[in-house]
């Protein structure tokens, strides 16, 4: 079994939301992440700064770039405008080794929209529609393979794949493209995480670990709230939080049966005001490397 442990930096820094950019110097971050015994790192944008100091830094740590988030808008550009901002995208992350490149088609998205309520997110409503995004998807992740990287479609609330059945159908439209299996937006969309893992295990070529609050998903879901305030209110945290409710032992054991060899990325955007970052980084890195080593020592 080959799964090693990786972190996004979403816990210290956040070009999402204004409050949470820039507290934390990048190369602080990347300290912080090694310390805490992780072997990669996921890039966010405040990366693209220091992009020409980026490979000493991650070289002196001990770290490998695993890959960075790609926005495409299949639904409204032409594919070979996504094609070409693709390539540029995948030039970037070839020379720092990374290897994921996380699709996540954001035509008409709502989630970087502080004010807009999640329910108003987009739906596709037509075959044409659907036909249209699987085969564009599938044309960048054949792309994607030829440059020798993996796929993996990010299913993201407010967005048009949110739901299991958003998942159901982008598999079924899809042969190459891979998944990036996100427990966390997972329980936030109403979704079994066992029951998608279970589906689609065989598609899954990268992976989220995170969990919710349920007291603030219950709230934030009753009232209808913004992506936005219900990341600023906690509704995400970190694998091993006292109330989480994600079972990661079977998780872990699932994916192993599956012949899953990739990263598992503690990924939980929160407010580093509220939550320290390292701290709850720690904590995550904590619960699934004892998880990891149970099912190596035991299996």
């Amino acid at each position: 079994m080959n799964m090693r442990l990786g972190c996004n930096p979403l816990c210290w820094m956040n070009t999402d939301f204004p409050q949470m950019e820039g507290q934390v110097p990048v190369d602080q971050c990347l300290s912080e992440i090694a310390t805490i015994g992780y072997e990669g790192v996921e890039m966010e944008d405040p990366f693209l700064k220091v992009l020409d100091k980026l490979p000493g830094w991650l070289k002196a740590r001990g770290l490998e770039c695993i890959g960075k988030w790609h926005s495409t808008n299949l639904l409204e550009s032409t594919l070979d405008e996504e094609l070409e901002r693709l390539d540029r995208h995948c030039d970037m992350l070839e020379k720092l080794g990374a290897k994921v490149v996380n699709l996540a088609e954001c035509t008409g998205c709502v989630h970087q929209d502080h004010g807009m309520s999640l329910s108003r997110r987009p739906v596709i409503g037509s075959d044409d529609q659907w036909e249209r995004l699987c085969d564009g998807l599938e044309v960048l992740a054949r792309h994607i393979k030829n440059r020798g990287m993996v796929s993996a479609y990010h299913h993201h609330m407010g967005t048009v794949v949110q739901s299991a059945e958003d998942i159901d159908r982008l598999m079924a439209g899809t042969q190459t493209l891979g998944l990036l299996y996100d427990t966390g937006h997972l329980l936030f969309a109403k979704a079994d995480p066992i029951a998608v893992l279970k589906a689609h295990a065989s598609r899954i070529s990268h992976v989220h670990c995170k969990s919710v609050r349920p007291s603030v998903l219950e709230e934030k879901l009753k009232v209808d709230s913004a992506f936005f305030s219900s990341v600023l209110d906690g509704v995400f945290t970190v694998p091993g939080e006292r109330d989480d409710i994600v079972d990661y032992d079977r998780i872990i054991e699932t994916l192993k049966s599956a012949g899953y060899c990739g990263w598992l990325v503690v990924e939980a955007e929160q407010d580093p005001s509220k939550a320290d970052p390292f701290t709850y980084a720690q904590l995550g890195y904590e619960t699934l490397h004892s998880i990891l080593n149970t099912t190596l020592t035991f299996s």
